[in-house]
């Protein structure tokens, strides 16, 4: 059996002492603990969240942090997802994401009434710039 190191000498040299022939780093009394899972299904039926997957917490922790405003890198950190692509799968997209997000437009659009006239007076120095016929605008940042 290939030796390893359990945080420190007196822990292996217990482990060596009392269970020699244990091949479990994570042991009861020499026998293997088992899943840490083994009381989920039941400890989620008492509290009345039948069905409830230790990985809904996962992407529900995903989920706050975004709408939190939580800086991604921070959320990945807190999460433990090493890419942003695998992290952006958990941030599901709900109908009341969509609604919020039409509300926005809503009162975002209110307040460009007259921008697409001052916009393209913002760009008269783009040579030969038309506004298109869509009324789609270019906006000069100001920053």
């Amino acid at each position: 059996m290939a030796r390893w190191r359990i945080g420190s000498s007196n822990q292996w040299e217990d482990h060596e002492k009392n269970w020699p022939d244990c091949p479990w780093v994570f042991h009861w009394n020499g026998k293997p603990i088992g899943s840490h899972m083994k009381g989920w299904s039941k400890a989620c039926k008492s509290a009345g969240l039948d069905g409830l997957l230790f990985h809904d917490l996962r992407r529900s922790a995903v989920r706050n942090m975004e709408r939190a405003d939580i800086p991604r890198n921070i959320a990945m950190a807190i999460s433990g997802h090493k890419t942003e692509a695998v992290y952006r799968r958990y941030d599901i997209v709900a109908p009341g994401d969509l609604e919020v997000a039409a509300a926005k437009l809503e009162r975002y659009f209110p307040s460009q009434k007259g921008a697409a006239s001052r916009n393209v007076d913002l760009l008269g120095w783009v040579e030969g710039f038309e506004p298109s016929a869509t009324g789609t605008t270019i906006q000069r940042s100001t920053s």
